[in-house]
C-alpha cells in the first residue's frame, strides 16, 4: 500500500516538474520573441508604450499598451486619427510621449504641416492641447491596444518586480532541489 502512494506521489511531483519546466519554456521563448520582435529591422516599424494617464479613457485607459506604427506618410494623417508624439508637457525640458487625437491639421508659411491636437472627450476647440506639433514631433499613428498589460509591465520593470522575479525563480530552483532529494534517498531505501 505505502509503495504505491510513493508511487503516486513520484507521479505527482513528476507531473510538477514537467509543468514548471514547460512554463520557463514558454517564459524564455516568450523573451526571445520579443527581443526579436523588438530588434529585427523588419519589425521596427512598430512601437508600443504604456498609458499613464486617463485623458484618452474610455477608449485607451490607464494601463494599456498601445502600438504605434512609425512608417506613416504625415501627408495620409487625419482629422480624428491618434497618433502617438513628443512634447513637454511639463516644461521641464524633456519631451513625454503623449497620445491623443488628431484636432486639426494645417500647413505653416514653409508648407510643413502643423497638428493640433485633442484629449478624447475636448470637442471644442477652446479646450483643445495649447502646442502646435511640427513633422519631427510625430512618432506615428495609433494602431491598437492591449488593456491593462501596461501595469503589469511597468511592475516588471521596476526594481521590485525584478526581485520578485528572481526571488521567485530563487525559490522554485530550490523547492525542486529538495523534491530531487527527498525522491533520491526515498529511492535508496
Amino acid at each position: 500500500m505505502q509503495d504505491v502512494q510513493e508511487i503516486n506521489v513520484l507521479k505527482l511531483i513528476n507531473i510538477f516538474k514537467k509543468i514548471i519546466g514547460f512554463l520557463i519554456f514558454v517564459f524564455c521563448t516568450a523573451a526571445i520573441c520579443h527581443v526579436l520582435y523588438n530588434c529585427l529591422p523588419i519589425f521596427s516599424n512598430y512601437e508600443r508604450f504604456v498609458i499613464m494617464s486617463d485623458s484618452m479613457s474610455p477608449t485607451i485607459k490607464v494601463g494599456d499598451v498601445v502600438t504605434i506604427n512609425k512608417k506613416i506618410l504625415l501627408s495620409e494623417l487625419k482629422v480624428g486619427d491618434i497618433i502617438a508624439f513628443y512634447q513637454d508637457v511639463n516644461f521641464d525640458e524633456e519631451d513625454e510621449i503623449i497620445v491623443h487625437y488628431i484636432a486639426d491639421i494645417d500647413l505653416n508659411e514653409q508648407d510643413e504641416f502643423v497638428f493640433l491636437t485633442r484629449r478624447k472627450n475636448a470637442i471644442n476647440p477652446s479646450s483643445w492641447d495649447s502646442w502646435q506639433l511640427k513633422e519631427n514631433d510625430i512618432i506615428g499613428k495609433y494602431v491598437r491596444n492591449v488593456p491593462l498589460i501596461g501595469k503589469f509591465l511597468l511592475f516588471l520593470s521596476s526594481s521590485f518586480g525584478k526581485f520578485v522575479i528572481i526571488f521567485n525563480a530563487i525559490v522554485l530552483y530550490i523547492i525542486i532541489k529538495l523534491i530531487d532529494e527527498d525522491i533520491k534517498k526515498e529511492s535508496k531505501q
